[in-house]
């Protein structure tokens, strides 16, 4: 299966600054998580960036705007209430479950919430994340998208 590493800034990110593959190269990342990565072509970026700002945006519909004219998102004062509402909701709904199973069963249901290993990265100045990890500390401002490289796992 595959998903996506993307490189997010607080300053704007010229082309001889995305993130490549290769970056990545000496990372625990490649053997981890990841058994392989790729680049993505130009048009391939631009695709992904859309799907993630517009994803984001209307997952946290208020809370974060994309803008698809210069590849950014911008984070309100709104979105971490946002962010916690929508979390406690999807975790009350697998508590619900548990009633009926045991936690052992809903145990990779739980950390796939928290925090999906296998699912979108994000490459900042703090270095490699998951989505999740990198929602949770994100605070409002203007954020650009640079690279994007795929990753195999």
């Amino acid at each position: 299966m595959h998903s996506k590493i993307i490189q997010v800034s607080i300053n704007p990110i010229s082309k001889s600054e995305w993130i490549t593959e290769y970056i990545f190269d000496e990372s625990s990342f490649v053997g981890w998580i990841a058994d392989y990565l790729d680049s993505v072509s130009e048009f391939e970026r631009k695709q992904i960036i859309n799907r993630f700002g517009e994803s984001l945006e209307k997952s946290f519909y208020g809370g974060i705007e994309y803008k698809k004219e210069n590849a950014t998102i911008v984070v309100n004062e709104k979105f971490r209430a946002i962010y916690d509402e929508k979390m406690l909701k999807q975790l009350k709904k697998i508590v619900e479950k548990m009633e009926n199973t045991s936690f052992s069963e809903q145990r990779f249901e739980v950390m796939s919430i928290l925090n999906d290993q296998f699912g979108t990265y994000v490459y900042d100045n703090l270095g490699l994340s998951t989505l999740d990890s990198f929602l949770v500390d994100l605070l409002p401002g203007t954020y650009f998208i640079g690279g994007v490289v795929d990753y195999h796992f």
